[in-house]
């Protein structure tokens, strides 16, 4: 994410503060800059925002965040959320 990018999110943030999109991009914006505090106070806004059209992607990014962080089993239980916010009969029961 350029300055710009980031930016415009920024933006978005302050006109519609819940804006899990924005959220979201912000946080993977602040990962690729190393900024993890920052990352995580976005992607968790994110996945509390009543309006994440994109759970798996929102997941994802905490997923990669935690990784990151050294976190793996936390990780691993975010890549299982990605992959249930996907695909919600991979709930894993063999029912």
């Amino acid at each position: 994410y350029g300055d710009a990018a980031t930016n415009a999110y920024k933006r978005v943030e302050q006109l519609d503060p819940a804006n899990a999109k924005a959220l979201a991009s912000l946080s993977a914006a602040s990962m690729a800059k190393g900024s993890y505090s920052s990352a995580e106070q976005y992607v968790d806004r994110a996945l509390a925002s009543p309006g994440n059209e994109n759970p798996a992607q929102t997941h994802f990014y905490k997923a990669e965040l935690l990784k990151r962080q050294g976190n793996l089993a936390a990780a691993q239980a975010e890549y299982a959320q990605v992959v249930q916010a996907t695909n919600p009969a991979a709930s894993g029961s063999d029912a």
